[in-house]
Parts: structure tokens; sequence; C-alpha cells
């Protein structure tokens, strides 16, 4: 009976162990995590007050894809996933902390789950947007992370077309770095509905599982329409003078300032 009790105590003071030892791990990655500076703002290509016309977070529930549907696989047991508690499963390849700088359940993005080599596979994901009711200026914008020593591309088509490439190669250089924003022009596309298309390419190094890419915030601002630039006006120079004769003071006779239009030129006052 002794044996029994102190074999139960034992494990249990091992469990508590563990325990407190997982508790310290996750105590010490919070501590590291920080939110992305600039997250979720419109790109810098969105000048003035913008309107966010679509977003996805895949954050709508476990394993959900938000409103995109995983292309067909081209072969191999890779496949892009959401994310677990905001965080990939293999260590030295995907973040550790979302851009929000926390880890959730509630803060999911989309990965490249390279574990097994397949070296150069290309996996993809697609929705339809309808932009029929909208003009330009239009901006896509996103938030990407790639970090791992077998990093391939990542690629952004409309309607079969290239707007954004990024790598091969790393962008981040470590598991706690901030997302990276990504972006691209979608004027053309104003008034349509497009087929927005993410593609996330394997690395071709020896490495079998350290080519992690991953995405997430995808958004699509209305922005601001900037007519031309601001007029730059020129004032006449400093004039120095004396005071008129028997008087305290003096008539001054200067030519007016004069406003340019960087695009028309002198404007002129009607």
């Amino acid at each position: 009976m002794k044996k029994i009790t102190f074999m139960k105590g034992r494990s249990l003071i091992t469990t508590l162990f563990i325990l407190s030892l997982g508790l310290f791990f996750q105590a010490e990655t919070f501590a590291q995590c920080v939110p992305t500076v600039g997250f979720p703002d419109a790109p810098a290509s969105c000048a003035g007050p913008s309107t966010v016309i679509f977003a996805e977070d895949f954050n709508s529930g476990s394993g959900s894809f938000g409103v995109f549907t995983e292309d067909a696989a081209p072969g191999g047991t890779n496949d892009l996933t959401v994310s677990t508690n905001s965080d990939t499963p293999s260590s030295g390849t995907g973040p550790e902390c979302t851009a929000v700088g926390i880890i959730s359940t509630d803060e999911e993005f989309i990965f490249l789950e390279s574990s097994t080599a397949q070296t150069g596979e290309v996996h993809c994901m697609s929705t339809d947007i309808d932009l029929t009711g909208e003009s330009a200026p239009l901006e896509l914008s996103f938030w990407y992370y790639m970090f791992g020593d077998n990093i391939g591309e990542l690629t952004i088509i409309v309607d079969g077309n290239q707007e954004f490439i990024a790598g091969p190669g790393q962008i981040q250089t470590g598991q706690f770095d901030p997302w990276v924003q990504g972006s691209a022009t979608l004027d053309a596309y104003a008034g349509s509905i497009i087929t927005l298309q993410i593609c996330m390419q394997e690395g071709t190094g020896s490495s079998t599982f350290e080519g992690d890419i991953s995405i997430d915030h995808i958004q699509i601002f209305g922005c601001t329409a900037v007519i031309g630039s601001p007029p730059v006006i020129v004032c006449p120079g400093d004039i120095i003078a004396n005071n008129d004769l028997g008087a305290c003071g003096a008539i001054i006779n200067y030519s007016d300032a004069i406003a340019i239009d960087p695009e028309d030129g002198v404007i002129t006052a009607v």
C-alpha cells in the first residue's frame, strides 16, 4: 500500500513538473510576441482615408479557409493548412506569433505545410471577389511570413495575372520577427468580379521541412483618389527700403505671388 501511494505521489509530482515546464515555455513565448507595427493598416500606396471592401483573416473557425478554397494539390503529401493556436508545428520555420502579437485560437493564418520534401511543388487557394460596384483606386493588402532555410515563392495572381511575388528565400530571420505587409494595385479590375489566387511554392533546397510560408489578413481597400500634386506657391523675395521723405513709412510696390501646378504650369487668377 505504501509503495502504491509513493508511486502515485511521484507520478503526481512528475505531472505537475511537466505542466509547470510547459507553462514556463508558453510564458516565454508570449513574452517574445509583440504586435507588428502598422498592422492591419492600409498600405502606404493607399493615400488618404480608406474603406475596407473585402477582408479575410481565417479566424471564422477551426480549420477554416474562410472564403478561400484550396486548389487541387499537384501531388505529394504537403498542402496548405490552417495554423493551430497561432502556430505551425515545425521548429526552425514559420512564425511563433501572429501579426497581432498574441498566440490564440482566435488568431489563425494559412501556411504551406512542407514537412515532406516535394521540391518546387506549388500549392494554391482561390476565391472570387465582387468589385462590380467599386471604382479605382483599389489596393490589395496582405501580411506574410517567410522564415526557413528552404523557402520558395509566394505569388499573388488576379485573373491569371501575376500581381505580386516574394522569394525565393527567407524574408524573416527568426520565428519572432514582425510580419511583412505586401500589396498590389487593383485599379485595372475595378467594376468586375475577380478571381484572387494565392500560391506558395516549396523550396528547391535540401531541407525537407523548413519551407513554411504563411499569409494572413487579406484585405482590399478603396482608397482616396489623388488628383495631381498640390500647387507650389512662389512668393516675392524680401524687400528692404527706407522711409519716404518726411513720412514714417514707405509705399512699396512688389510683384504678385505665383502659383505653379506641377502638372499644368502657372495658375492664372481669374
